[in-house]
């Protein structure tokens, strides 16, 4: 079973981030992610290269709320090198950022609300 390991806490990347790293090596974990928010732009950059270093994927999920700063998350994902971006509120932004850099994988699918049945009648 594949899952994403989540270095983060209260929807931010926890600070020791890099000691929990070092601490989960040894589990040989594929899939490693953590926010945009919780630590500085650097912070992120060494844990990013330390997952790649324990031969993971790595994943950068943008919880930021305004499209700039989701946007500004885009970027420094870029700029740091991780390999998958998650969340986000700006995906075409975000794919023409991806488009014109070409180094990062951006899943983007689109969500469909179910249709929710009459509870009297049966109809959608």
């Amino acid at each position: 079973m594949d899952f994403i390991f989540m270095l983060t806490r209260d929807d931010q990347t926890v600070e020791d981030a890099l000691e929990v790293l070092e601490a989960i090596s040894p589990l040989g974990l594929r899939h490693i992610g953590f926010k945009d928010k919780g630590v500085p732009p650097e912070v992120l950059q060494a844990v990013n290269r330390s997952i790649k270093a324990q031969g993971a994927i790595s994943y950068l999920e943008v919880v930021a709320t305004t499209p700039e700063a989701s946007l500004s998350s885009v970027r420094v994902g870029l700029e740091i090198g991780v390999d998958r971006l998650l969340g986000g509120t700006e995906a075409d932004a975000a794919l023409q950022i991806r488009v014109h850099d070409g180094r990062i994988g951006v899943v983007v699918r689109e969500t469909t609300p179910e249709p929710v049945p009459d509870e009297e009648t049966g109809d959608e």
